[in-house]
């Protein structure tokens, strides 16, 4: 073979670093370890949580947070509502201007049909002998464009606003009017946890709070105590799978929750009795390896087809 058709350029395909320098099409990165959140940081604020709560499917936060969070979450619904009522009341009064502009614009050309009728003697004969005592033509084109104009406003008003079929715009009749966004009507307003991938409805009620056991030596890295299995007594990591119970809120690993709490269906730390479905696996995001806690980051790029 020659020497040319060894080349990296000779290839009849793009080979996975050349189709990366591209750009071309979705990216996709594997995240490491410092883009991960630690398995005892708020979802919210991303420090160490303060008074840990968490909700049913295991998302951790700070009390302050999450109260803080399902506030303004109640609050932007009030306001959705009181701004969906408003556009109602606009929409109502303009149908009833433009109802009353075309009920006094036909009692307008009644009333002046009805005026050219009513002629004294003297000016009725002039009239009669007159040749243009008929309607003109021009009158008459008048009159047509008119009804028609009223027809196209009748026809606005009976359109719905909220319909997806677009008139013949490029003609000057049916030209669209430039007007306000219309909101849809609030429905399904419930707060929605956010901490994890997909968003869930959670409570105030339904938050648990954790109490972690420390270890009883600070650590000497970050200076503050590391939270430890209250049984084996190991230090709590993300590669760890960590449990808590409903009812009083004790952490343990899951190999200790299986051994001591399904079993005998007791707390470890304070023998409360706990059900099968009291227990909560805490979400950790990972380690950054292949095993535990897989994390890609992706954007999403057009190619030109």
């Amino acid at each position: 073979m020659s020497r040319h058709s060894k080349n990296n350029t000779a290839l009849g395909h793009f080979t996975a670093y050349e189709k990366s320098i591209t750009n071309y099409g979705t990216q996709k990165q594997r995240l490491g370890r410092d883009s991960m959140r630690n398995f005892d940081a708020c979802c919210l604020c991303l420090q160490r949580a303060l008074i840990p709560v968490c909700c049913l499917k295991g998302h951790l936060f700070c009390k302050e947070c999450i109260y803080s969070n399902l506030l303004n979450q109640k609050q932007n619904f009030l306001k959705e509502e009181i701004t969906y009522k408003k556009q109602e009341k606009s929409f109502q009064i303009e149908e009833e201007l433009s109802k009353n502009r075309l009920k006094e614009e036909e009692l307008l050309k009644f009333e002046e049909t009805q005026n050219k009728f009513f002629y004294t003697d003297k000016t009725s004969e002039k009239f009669k002998k007159n040749k243009d005592y008929k309607q003109s033509e021009e009158e008459k084109q008048d009159e047509e464009e008119r009804k028609r104009y009223n027809d196209e406003q009748r026809k606005k008003l009976q359109r719905d606003p909220n319909s997806k079929e677009l008139p013949s715009f490029w003609v000057p009749t049916e030209t669209p009017e430039s007007k306000q966004t219309v909101l849809k009507e609030p429905k399904n307003q419930q707060c929605k946890c956010t901490g994890g991938d997909e968003e869930h409805p959670i409570s105030i009620k339904k938050l648990v709070s954790i109490n972690f056991t420390e270890s009883k030596l600070k650590n000497v890295e970050t200076n503050v105590k590391d939270y430890i299995c209250p049984s084996c007594v190991k230090t709590f990591i993300n590669g760890m799978d960590i449990v808590v119970t409903k009812t009083c809120g004790h952490t343990l690993c899951k190999k200790c929750s299986d051994k001591f709490v399904k079993r005998f269906k007791k707390c470890f730390v304070c023998d409360v009795k706990v059900k099968e479905k009291g227990l909560i696996d805490l979400v950790c995001e990972g380690t950054g390896f292949s095993v535990k806690g897989k994390a890609e980051a992706e954007k999403y790029g057009l190619p030109f087809q």
